[in-house]
């Protein structure tokens, strides 16, 4: 892409695209950045850009009949991206909320966060974390076995389904946690 951006320097979009291609480079080789998909698709949709305008002697705009719907779907994706981040900061509130033993702000964030990442266990993992520390113990159970519907591959949401469940249940619980987690041993609760 440096190439081909030297060779296309007089096209309007390239020298910018090149700009943000060097800074994610530089940012790459010396920090994590590489690892973020939305950075490192953005570099290399600019290292893109250049090879194209090499590709052709001139860039064609974009026909005014795709402009409406690729404004349309950049707007959608922008939307997805904000509703996850905020939800994501509500999730991360929430556990530092359970950390600091406060039932009642983990709660009211878990549940904001329950209700913009619909697709996540997280949540109920918080809301079960929270009924627990708060002394709720259905609560707890129900949440946790709603993070279990969600995703019942993830050994501790299991453990946490074991250490409040009783009976069968806990025992069904730990055995699950055993068979996605056979390295674990001791694991606290274990009947």
């Amino acid at each position: 892409p440096l190439i081909a951006a030297a060779r296309a320097r007089r096209h309007r979009l390239v020298p910018a695209a090149a700009a943000a291609y060097v800074a994610w480079v530089a940012h790459a080789a010396m920090d994590w950045h590489w690892e973020v998909v939305g950075v490192t698709m953005v570099a290399l949709l600019a290292g893109g850009v250049a090879l194209l305008a090499v590709e052709r002697s001139e860039i064609h705009p974009v026909p005014s009949t795709a402009r409406w719907p690729l404004l349309a779907g950049s707007v959608a994706l922008t939307v997805c991206a904000l509703v996850s981040l905020v939800g994501n900061q509500a999730l991360f509130a929430g556990r530092k909320a359970v950390a600091r033993e406060e039932w009642l702000k983990a709660n009211e964030h878990a549940r904001r966060a329950e209700t913009l990442l619909p697709w996540s266990f997280e949540p109920h993992v918080v809301l079960g974390d929270a009924a627990a520390g708060a002394g709720d113990r259905e609560r707890a159970l129900e949440e946790y076995r709603q993070a279990v519907k969600v995703d019942g591959r993830n050994w501790a949401v299991w453990l946490r389904l074991g250490q409040v469940a009783r009976g069968a249940e806990r025992r069904a619980a730990y055995k699950r946690v055993h068979e996605l987690n056979p390295q674990e041993q001791d694991l606290p609760g274990e009947p």
